[in-house]
């Protein structure tokens, strides 16, 4: 577990940090370029397992950045992404909605 970034003092785990930090860029370019054309619509992210690891990361990102932007995320099967810590940030950003679907006995969750 390691700090998720310096403007968010949050415990995330590094395999997801790393893998989402190589792609933080590219998103968010892509998406600035969307809502600029469409300064109305809702950001909505979804993903599966790992993809959902990253999609959680990525709603609370863009969520802390662009406060009057509605950011959803809908995650399955996805793992914990952080600590406690980082389940407060996400659950104390008011423009952020996260949808977590999980398997009962799923190991993957834990």
């Amino acid at each position: 577990v390691e700090e998720f970034h310096p403007d968010q003092k949050v415990d995330v785990y590094s395999e997801f940090k790393e893998a989402y930090f190589e792609l933080e860029s590219v998103f968010s370019a892509m998406v600035d370029k969307l809502t600029d054309a469409n300064p109305f619509a809702q950001v909505v992210l979804c993903g599966h397992s790992f993809g959902g690891a990253l999609a959680t990361m990525a709603g609370v990102r863009y969520a802390c950045n662009r406060p009057m932007m509605r950011v959803s995320t809908y995650v399955f099967g996805s793992p914990r992404v952080g600590a406690e810590n980082f389940r407060q940030l996400a659950n104390s950003l008011s423009n952020l909605r996260i949808i977590r679907v999980e398997m009962k006995n799923d190991p993957t969750v834990d």
